[in-house]
């Protein structure tokens, strides 16, 4: 066991906010795990609750648990992540959520393969949707197929979510960290960097998922749905990042696939009525080449269906629906039913 005055093989990050009611399980799939050489470094974001009081009582109890608060501006689940990032001892790194748990083998199945791999950068592993109990839904984050990863993420389409990768610290350092300045879409902004910069990884999904991502209704530093301005905004400043990243004519596959990004949020902006969202997105797309002169059209013609329908005419948002409908992936949100139905371990019964 690993103390305060050693250093662990991996730290697993976890930025908490008013996080009582859930801390003290997220915490216990870490004691129970069968690797026991970790430390949990929680970064508290301005909790009003309990958090504090929970989490320092299991590091009196248990020394690989360490309790920090975030210090410095801005609030966000980002710069936590970063406090706990500068201050992990150990060479790998997890970045896991207050509300998410780990299988009892994940830690010791990460360390096996990266240890195996002394090349990899990282690698990255499935994860299970639960609400309740860890295996009481039957969806995984995310399968396999032939599309390039990096392809996938720009158009929506998260292969891995924040927990899916083992990091080594010096990668994840190398990237700069999280973006602080995103509400959200934190975890596919970094993806996207690591991907794009060419760091060596390693997609282990013919193993088992090995943690479950908790979908619930109680507030989160991030996880605030796709119905919320927010996320239309960050997703925005991520496709910003990506264009300007993406100069290379060898990067027009990749450019098509988040120009189908920026179709689906365009669209989003538009159900909800934020038009000057809308046409951030739609300039965006004009401004990187991304459109045609008829899909500008389409585009723009989509925005005044939606407008007219927020004056009181109907049934033009459906026609503005169908206009971008041929550039709108078929978007999976990283979900998918599995064929047979998980056990409390992850595996399939």
């Amino acid at each position: 066991m690993s103390t305060a005055a050693t250093q662990p093989v991996v730290s697993i990050i976890i930025p908490a906010f008013n996080r009582a009611e859930l801390i003290l399980e997220t915490l216990d799939s870490i004691s129970r795990q069968t690797f026991a050489d970790w430390e949990a470094v929680v970064v508290d974001d301005g909790s009003t609750d309990t958090t504090s009081e929970i989490v320092t009582r299991c590091a009196a109890t248990d020394s690989r648990v360490r309790f920090l608060s975030r210090e410095r501006p801005p609030k966000g689940a980002s710069t936590c992540r970063n406090l706990g990032l500068a201050a992990a001892r150990g060479d790998l790194v997890v970045f896991l959520d207050s509300d998410d748990l780990l299988g009892r083998d994940c830690l010791e199945r990460r360390v096996a393969v990266m240890t195996g791999n002394p090349r990899a950068d990282y690698a990255v592993f499935q994860g299970l949707l639960f609400k309740q109990t860890p295996g009481d839904l039957e969806f995984v984050l995310n399968l396999p197929n032939n599309e390039p990863d990096l392809c996938r993420f720009l158009r929506g389409d998260p292969v891995w979510q924040t927990t899916g990768p083992i990091w080594k610290k010096s990668a994840v350092q190398q990237l700069g960290g999280f973006d602080e300045q995103f509400a959200c879409w934190q975890d596919t902004d970094l993806h996207f960097r690591a991907l794009n910069s060419g760091l060596a990884y390693l997609k282990r999904f013919d193993l088992p998922p090995d943690y479950f991502h908790r979908k619930h209704n109680l507030p989160s530093i991030s996880q605030k749905g796709f119905n919320y301005r927010e996320a239309v905004v960050s997703t925005l400043q991520f496709c910003i990042k990506a264009a300007d990243a993406l100069k290379s004519p060898a990067d027009a596959d990749k450019k098509n696939n988040l120009r189908s990004m920026l179709a689906s949020q365009v669209q989003l902006a538009l159900a909800n009525r934020h038009f000057d969202l809308a046409d951030q997105g739609i300039e965006l797309a004009i401004q990187n080449r991304l459109l045609d002169f008829r899909a500008k059209t389409l585009w723009r013609l989509a925005r005044h269906c939606h407008r007219a329908r927020a004056l009181g005419i109907r049934g033009l948002a459906r026609l503005g629906n169908r206009l971008l409908r041929p550039y709108r992936p078929a978007l999976s949100l990283g979900i998918h039913r599995l064929a047979e139905k998980p056990d409390a371990a992850g595996r399939a019964s």
